[in-house]
């Protein structure tokens, strides 16, 4: 499957889990009949179906004692929360919010008989049909971690062990050790002291031993993987090298690509960049998220040819020689692997990785010519971003099919560089460190997949342990919640089955 955008797409991809107001809602009552009575029946949540479509915008708004009012606008599908309306007005019974992070406005009446507010949505001058309804907050699953049948938070956390469905897991069950110490793992995403986790699965000497969601999330919805994205992008390298359609990691990017070789290029660098550079983050061509704002990742994605505009980057850099975190110098990588295979990645990932994993429901982000973006995009269910951890826990084997050599298991995660801003590792686009054992002692080592917003797949080889974690901390970059899904899969790193 590959994303097309929709209402409000744009912006759901800049915004995506941002934080709620951290400024008041100005709030404007004129002077007509009614206003006030409007406001007070305002107070709460509005779920809006905008267009044909069937999109939901859910609209709140509070206004407590001796605080001032406050809105948000959020876009469930797009995991896009707490977006701040800027200005509310009523005037008799027309209710107008203005949300000008989403460059957009929903303006209706308020019906006197019913609680209905029927208008239209508008952005960038383009009007939609709008009809909004009050909803509790238990109709908002994605407001709190899980309600209870009162509708009432769950606090509590019991332990029950995964279905069993016809996707290829086995299943088992924790010991009771392990219960204990994921059910304090557990309570900490109920009470939120673990922000924002939507899902947490893992799985023990090949087996599902813990599958959990939260949030309104489920086993069936896909989750947007982030930079785990890149992993899956050394993972497709290796499918290359299993399938013979790449010799090694040494081959010249230039050997793909006759414009790089071509004598008329001005800086020779750029002919020795291989794959390896791009997936060491060290190939030298310009361009760096953590230091320019992802302005290279929007350069490629407002471009008709992401790879003409790769690779007519200038070179800053000897390859090999300097760590830059670019995810879009892998629509190079990307490319490459195209060219050697003779068929789009998108193609080559179904044919030779998802469809023998059994992994079936894929979302790619692509450009219109159908290129998949290796640095970020792709969304998976839990379950089978899991799939992808034991692949490499069983040394690159599903079932009876070697789909990875065993000797690129190793070597994609083994560490090449040091990054020290982050406290980790780095191999071929995979993150690694010790975890250290509570139950044991001493140290072990993981290999991390780690996306924005808290997404992991983690995968601890001498202990046969995969652990998934799902989450929608976008909006908020402190060290603590970068690193919290990390230290979550550490804490669990003592799990076993019975």
């Amino acid at each position: 499957m590959h994303r097309t955008p929709g209402l409000l797409a744009f912006a759901a991809l800049l915004l995506a889990g941002c934080g709620a107001a951290t400024s008041p809602t100005e709030l404007h009552l004129s002077e007509a009949s009614g206003s006030e009575r409007t406001w007070s029946r305002l107070l709460g949540a509005w779920s809006c179906e905008v267009g044909t479509s069937g999109q939901v915008v859910v609209l709140r708004f509070e206004h407590e004692a001796d605080r001032p009012p406050v809105g948000w606008c959020d876009l469930p599908a797009q995991e896009v929360l707490g977006v701040p309306a800027t200005v509310i007005g009523i005037d008799g019974d027309l209710v107008r919010v203005e949300l000008d992070t989403l460059r957009a406005v929903f303006e209706g009446r308020l019906g006197m008989e019913q609680d209905r507010i029927e208008g239209n949505f508008v952005q960038d001058e383009r009007v939609l049909d709008a009809t909004a309804r009050p909803v509790s907050l238990a109709e908002l699953p994605y407001l709190a971690p899980r309600w209870n049948a009162d509708g009432e938070r769950e606090l509590e956390y019991t332990y029950r062990p995964p279905q069993r469905v016809d996707d290829g897991w086995e299943v088992g069950r924790l010991d009771e050790e392990s219960v204990r110490i994921v059910t304090g793992v557990m309570e900490s995403v109920l009470s939120e002291q673990s922000e924002k986790v939507h899902g947490v699965v893992v799985a023990v000497n090949g087996a599902l031993v813990m599958e959990e969601y939260f949030f309104g999330f489920h086993r069936e919805r896909r989750h947007p993987l982030r930079s785990v994205t890149k992993s899956l992008a050394s993972v497709l390298t290796g499918v290359a090298l299993q399938q013979g359609y790449v010799s090694g990691v040494e081959a010249k990017l230039a050997s793909f690509f006759p414009e790089v070789a071509d004598e008329q290029d001005r800086d020779g660098r750029k002919r020795e960049i291989a794959l390896e550079h791009l997936l060491t983050m060290t190939s030298g061509l310009e361009g760096d998220d953590w230091k320019d704002g992802f302005a290279g990742g929007a350069e490629v994605e407002a471009s008709p040819d992401w790879l003409a505009t790769v690779l007519a980057r200038r070179m800053v850099a000897e390859p090999g020689s300097r760590f830059a975190y670019s995810g879009s110098s892998l629509v190079a990588l990307a490319g490459a692997l195209e060219v050697a295979s003779d068929t789009p990645l998108v193609e080559m990932a179904e044919r030779h990785l998802f469809g023998p994993m059994g992994i079936e429901d894929v979302e790619w982000y692509t450009s219109q010519a159908g290129m998949a973006y290796l640095g970020s995009g792709l969304r998976l269910r839990p379950r089978d971003l899991a799939k992808v951890g034991q692949l490499f826990a069983n040394g690159g084997r599903w079932g009876e099919a070697q789909l990875l050599p065993e000797s690129w298991v190793v070597e994609s995660v083994r560490p090449r560089r040091r990054v020290r801003s982050r406290g980790l590792d780095y191999g071929y686009l995979w993150w690694s460190r010790e975890f250290r054992s509570a139950r044991e002692g001493g140290e072990t080592r993981a290999a991390l997949a780690s996306g924005l917003g808290g997404q992991l797949l983690c995968v601890v080889p001498e202990r046969r342990l995969v652990i998934a974690i799902v989450a929608g901390n976008y909006g908020d970059e402190s060290e603590r919640l970068r690193n919290q899904s990390i230290d979550m899969a550490e804490r669990l790193v003592d799990v076993s089955a019975e």
